[in-house]
């Protein structure tokens, strides 16, 4: 193989790559509009679980005062002299539940909920003014046999204190300790969307490449100067080269948008130093795996939409950990997210994420098996898609066999 030919195929593909209108725009727009959306969804989330936990304590009660006493009545409830006031009180929103509480309620312990007609059942959520309402009821029994002490632990038997394990010592939970939820979620996440993407667009760049020159014919000029093995070479590298930049911005990008959002809420947020690092390690290995993958594929089809369904499949395998990432998340040193990281298609995001969930907990195993494992898929790949590649360069304008291209792959080269 003459190094010269496959260097000036190297930069060619790179200069037309990086010189797109498209290349540019994704390479810039598309880690500000994740930054974007994942913040505004980080603080709606916030919002809404704050809101959530806030939310909904507006209580209307209706009960005979024998049954429950003026002063076990809780702050948040709002009571009313009988049924039809309370029901005014709901229509007019000043109240969101009303708890009718009937006169035989000892003997039964019916006690009757009623909630506005507008109010989806599926999405009701009732288990706090709920607890409220059972509080006082519970209060209004136990006054009569307890009082002090006793009647504060039946009504609240255990006051919870939440407390972390930090550096080996239980230390208090902070305040801000739903932002930290929140970025241990939000950050994996951005993380392994931006590497996906990054791998994705570069390989994708390899397929439409090498299937416009079979489209159009150049192929059969370009081979008339170099050989399939020169051109696989430099479509690598040179579009490689194309996706490594890419990558660099996004990784760019998310420290900026990292340093301003620690400073922001420093108690809230941790850059994944360990995945960070990893990133254009495993984005080396992950984009010359997939790009040899697909560029083989891509050679076999004879124009560009034919080529994109042959690489589908590929796309379709390489994106399992983003819809395992609840798994990943919760177990990220579990059986599957191992596996994951074992399977060269997937394994780039999922020890990307397993590094930013957990990295104190990533074993030495791991650190030195997951890279040789792509190592050693990279060589298998390269071996196969360099003859694939050359098959599908040479039957320009047909679609191989099954047959055909298990013969050709047999033969001595």
């Amino acid at each position: 193989m003459r190094l010269s030919r496959a260097r000036a195929v190297a930069r060619f593909e790179f200069l037309a790559t990086v010189r797109r209108l498209s290349y540019v725009l994704t390479t810039i727009g598309l880690p500000l509009l994740l930054f974007g959306v994942t913040i505004a969804s980080a603080l709606l989330q916030r919002d809404l679980v704050r809101s959530m936990a806030t939310s909904g304590q507006r209580v209307g009660l209706v009960a005979p005062v024998e049954l429950v006493p003026h002063d076990v009545t809780a702050p948040e409830v709002l009571r009313a002299p009988d049924e039809r006031a309370a029901l005014a009180l709901l229509e007019r929103g000043v109240v969101d539940h009303v708890y009718v509480v009937e006169r035989a309620w000892k003997h039964t312990g019916r006690v009757r909920h009623v909630t506005r007609a507008t109010e989806s059942p599926m999405f009701r959520d009732d288990g706090t003014p709920t607890r409220i309402v059972e509080s006082m009821l519970r209060r209004a029994l136990l006054r009569e046999v307890a009082d002090g002490d006793v009647l504060a632990r039946a009504l609240e038997p255990v006051v919870l204190v939440r407390e972390r394990l930090e550096d080996g010592r239980a230390m208090l939970e902070s305040g801000e300790a739903l932002d930290q939820a929140i970025a241990a979620v939000m950050v994996p996440m951005v993380l392994a969307v931006l590497l996906l993407s990054a791998l994705l667009m570069a390989s994708g760049y390899l397929v439409q490449a090498v299937s416009a020159d079979k489209e159009t014919r150049i192929v059969e000029v370009l081979l008339s100067s170099a050989t399939p093995e020169e051109l696989l070479v430099g479509k690598l590298v040179g579009l490689g080269g194309a996706g490594l930049l890419q990558f660099s911005v996004f990784a760019g990008l998310s420290a900026l948008v990292s340093s301003v959002v620690a400073r922001a809420v420093p108690s809230a947020f941790e850059p994944p130093r360990e995945a960070l690092l990893a990133a254009p390690v495993l984005f080396l290995l992950g984009f010359v795996f997939l790009g040899a993958f697909m560029l083989a594929l891509g050679a076999l089809g004879g124009s560009v939409a034919e080529s994109q369904k042959l690489t589908l499949g590929v796309v379709l395998v390489a994106v399992l950990p983003l819809l395992a990432f609840p798994v990943l998340i919760e177990s990220p040193h579990g059986p599957l997210a191992r596996t994951l990281c074992y399977v060269p298609f997937t394994a780039p995001v999922a020890a990307v994420v397993r590094l930013a969930v957990d990295p104190k907990h990533v074993s030495l195993v791991d650190w030195v098996c997951v890279p040789l494992a792509l190592l050693a898929s990279i060589a298998g790949v390269l071996y196969l898609g360099g003859r694939l590649f050359r098959i599908g360069l040479l039957l320009t304008g047909s679609f191989p066999g099954f047959g055909q291209v298990w013969r050709q792959l047999r033969a001595p080269r």
